[in-house]
């Protein structure tokens, strides 16, 4: 009866580690599509930024040569890149959420490498009482 229950006791560990295992490799596929996404938006914010940026100032130096006031040229350039700024801090905050939720990925993984190390060791100390009673158990002559 008693070496029953350590096999029960066992296989239910076994069975918490095993998703615990599991649930680990979910949260580690779910952090790499989020890495991925971010670092998406950071090239495809920084691409656009660029070109606009470009543009924005060849736009300026066509005005120059152009003859239009330096102030006035000033102020569409200004306004320019106060759009581009713009842009830049609305997919900031889209890589933000994007981070704050690689942060929570990150927690739920620490506590699931705590849970899994807890039942390692329960594991094996029930392991070591199995074999404990074993030893007591056999008959001595």
């Amino acid at each position: 009866m008693g070496y029953a229950l350590f096999t029960l006791r066992k296989l239910t560990l076994t069975s918490r580690i095993n998703q615990c295992n599991a649930q680990a490799m979910m949260n580690s596929q779910r952090a790499m599509s989020l890495t991925q996404q971010i670092y998406a938006k950071q090239n495809a914010k920084n691409q656009a930024s660029n070109a606009a940026t470009t543009q924005a100032y060849a736009k300026y130096q066509a005005s120059i040569d152009a003859g239009v006031e330096f102030s006035v040229a000033k102020v569409s350039l200004d306004e320019e890149m106060a759009k581009i700024d713009a842009q830049a801090s609305l997919t900031d905050a889209e890589i933000q959420k994007l981070t704050l939720m690689q942060t929570a990925m990150d927690m739920e993984r620490q506590t699931l490498e705590t849970q899994l190390n807890s039942y390692q060791q329960e594991l094996e100390s029930v392991k070591k009482a199995e074999e404990s009673a074993i030893k007591n158990s056999t008959p001595k002559f």
